[in-house]
């Protein structure tokens, strides 16, 4: 009687101990400084995928929005550095992309537009497209943007102009 007595109080705490253990999970470190507590499934260089605990959903963020990704392993992974925009000064740090999925997740900070007109009859139509890109670049790092989706590029010959035209995103 004694040993059934003891064997079922072992038997009690071992199943106690089993469901009292701490589900360990990874850690999304966003660039906006939120995390997400889940289980990392995948990482690739667009998307990272991962499954809140309980659930059997995957959900899929932009790596691009993924600081770094703490593993339960301990091992941490870092997927994007955060480009820094204080002020105009920093438009040379702004890229400049045709593909919707590089902005996904970020905040729209407005529309950009820059034209640039030949400064010459010799101007080229390189160095056209070069100013009217570094314009947009400097309206975008004014509104402490990274990055420009491009959603209109026209060079006209007979207008003898180029306009460029876009959406300036950041972090926050």
């Amino acid at each position: 009687m004694k040993k059934t007595y003891i064997l079922a109080s072992v038997l009690c705490l071992a199943a106690h101990a089993g469901f009292a253990q701490e589900v360990k999970t990874d850690k999304i470190v966003k660039m906006n400084g939120e995390t997400v507590a889940a289980k990392v499934t995948s990482v690739t260089e667009r998307d990272v995928s991962f499954v809140y605990p309980g659930e059997e959903t995957v959900n899929v963020i932009g790596a691009n929005q993924v600081k770094e990704i703490d593993f339960a392993s301990g091992r941490v992974q870092t997927l994007t550095k955060r480009v820094e925009i204080h002020n105009e000064e920093d438009w040379g740090k702004v890229t400049v992309t045709t593909v919707p999925g590089d902005v996904q997740g970020l905040v729209s900070k407005g529309d950009v537009v820059a034209a640039a007109i030949p400064m010459t009859a010799f101007s080229s139509q390189e160095a056209l497209n070069e100013r009217a890109t570094e314009k947009l670049k400097r309206k975008a790092a004014k509104m402490g943007a990274h990055i420009i989706l491009l959603t209109s590029d026209q060079n006209s010959i007979l207008a003898g102009k180029t306009v460029k035209k876009g959406v300036a995103y950041g972090y926050q």
